[in-house]
């Protein structure tokens, strides 16, 4: 998506930030669900059980990282947004 300094942009970027905690929610949902399957499984996985877990220790905290990441995005892209509308307000032209 291409921006530009008009309504349609503001819009955009509003609706993307507001998309962004779903976006989180399923993220952190999915990761629950992979380490709720390994351990209905760890007791059959045998002498790789330590690599596994490792392996789900690093998603785990990806995952969190990402998320934390993720959660300062919707103030910034509203910020934003709100920077266009102002603009818009601002030109003579624009009304």
């Amino acid at each position: 998506m291409k921006l530009a300094l008009n309504a349609e942009s503001s819009n955009a970027l509003r609706t993307f930030a507001e998309s962004m905690p779903f976006a989180i929610g399923n993220i952190t949902q999915s990761t629950e669900k992979v380490c709720q399957v390994y351990r209905s499984v760890a007791d059959s996985v045998g002498p790789h059980e330590q690599d596994f877990s490792n392996m789900l220790m690093n998603i785990k905290k990806a995952q969190e990282q990402a998320a934390e990441a993720v959660q300062s995005l919707p103030p910034m892209l509203k910020a934003t947004a709100d920077k266009i509308d102002a603009y818009i307000a601002a030109r003579p032209d624009a009304h």
